[in-house]
Order: structure tokens, then sequence, then C-alpha cells
């Protein structure tokens, strides 16, 4: 899916199977300006912060599908 910010200040999340997904735990960290998709996996930390699902272990790989402009 499409990573995008928000709902609080400094959330960087993506959402699947109905729920947000906290990408702050990527590390490095998701690049925004490269305007695609991304294929997330990970572990759940075991809690929900403003930001929503927190995830451990977090790799991100970006795929061809073009993303609306960055916010």
């Amino acid at each position: 899916g499409c990573p995008v910010a928000g709902p609080a200040t400094g959330c960087l999340t993506i959402m699947a199977n109905g729920k947000t997904y906290d990408l702050a735990g990527a590390s490095p960290a998701v690049d925004m300006s490269r305007n695609v998709g991304v294929s997330v996996t990970g572990r759940s930390a075991g809690e929900t912060s403003a930001c929503g699902v927190k995830l451990t272990d977090v790799k991100v790989d970006y795929l061809g599908i073009a993303c609306g402009a960055p916010t």
C-alpha cells in the first residue's frame, strides 16, 4: 500500500486489513520521496500508539506502484 502521514504529528502509517500500522519502527525509515507503494513485513509490538499498531523488525520493500503526492 501507500504510506501516508498522520493522524498525529510525526506519524507515518499504512493501512492493511482494516487496521492502521505505525511505520516508525522501519529502519531505514520509509523514503516518502519515492512516491511509490510499499510492501511491509514485521511483527506486532503488542501495543497501539496514536499512529496505529506498533511494529517491530520492520522490513520495507518498494513497489512499482505510484502513490499520490506525499503529505
